[in-house]
């Protein structure tokens, strides 16, 4: 969450979404986007505005990107589509959040 913070920094917020619970997203002026769930009852299955460009990105909550830009050490996320992202099935587990800027945007 530090690298989330320091790519965002004080960005505004933007692309809100929230379940009225504890189910969470939002971007930082297209420099980064973050969603977390927090609820271990809900699963989190949600199309949301990330705003940022198509690609596949390295989830930095769960690795890092190598310095080439070529693997991620962690999961990739794949689906971005115009600024969007599918988020299918994401549980309230180990790997409960997903954070993305175009730091973690892979060269591949």
């Amino acid at each position: 969450m530090v690298k989330f913070r320091s790519v965002a920094g004080d960005s505004a917020l933007t692309n809100w979404w929230d379940d009225g619970g504890r189910l969470i997203a939002f971007s930082r002026a297209g420099k980064a986007f973050i969603a977390i769930n927090d609820d271990p009852a809900k699963k989190m299955d949600e199309f949301l505005q990330t705003g940022l460009s198509t690609g596949v990105y390295c989830d930095v909550t769960s690795g890092t990107l190598t310095t080439d830009g070529s693997v991620c050490t962690g999961r990739s996320v794949t689906g971005m589509l115009t600024n969007m992202l599918k988020l299918l099935n994401m549980v309230n587990n180990n790997n409960n959040n997903v954070g993305i800027s175009p730091l973690s945007k892979t060269h591949n």
